[in-house]
């Protein structure tokens, strides 16, 4: 498989979440890997995934080839909920109301704070291979497996006692 490139990378986020760059006036077309506007949050995503950025402010193809094939799922999670949380800290559109018209941007921010929230939690559930509904309940020795999204993560209930 080939490594992503910025301009791949970039353009995946355009496809994604463009529409809510566009509304707080950040660069939603540019897809050549000099999208200026990305650089944050793709550095944020490298470093969520505990890898190095040489420059904060301008990402590199090299900074992008660190990521392993098998968590990129995890990478292009980690870069939407960054790119989306620079977008929610730029958000200063209000409901209007003139006479009969109204324009209620309350919606959009709705559906913005709830992206965001279903990315957080996305995040904090375990990845990879295996992971998830294939293996949901299965025992080992008698205890539940402790990757199990279905068992147990930090956040959503204790483990039983003895589990762990």
């Amino acid at each position: 498989m080939p490594i992503p490139t910025r301009a791949d990378f970039e353009a995946w986020g355009v496809s994604r979440f463009g529409p809510y760059l566009r509304l707080v006036g950040k660069d939603a077309t540019t897809v050549d890997g000099t999208n200026v506007d990305l650089n944050y949050p793709l550095a944020d995503a490298l470093r969520s995934l505990g890898l190095t950025v040489v420059t904060y402010s301008n990402v590199t193809n090299s900074d992008l080839a660190q990521i392993p094939t098998d968590r990129l799922a995890q990478f292009h999670d980690f870069y939407e909920l960054a790119a989306l949380s620079s977008v929610w800290g730029c958000w200063t559109e209000v409901d209007f109301q003139a006479g009969m018209n109204r324009m209620a941007k309350d919606q959009i921010a709705k559906r913005l704070t709830e992206r965001i929230a279903a990315l957080e939690e996305k995040v904090r559930l375990p990845y990879g291979i295996n992971i998830g509904p294939s293996v949901s309940g299965l025992m080992t020795a008698g205890q539940p497996i402790p990757n199990d999204p279905n068992q147990y993560w930090p956040g959503r209930w204790s483990p039983p006692f003895g589990t762990m």
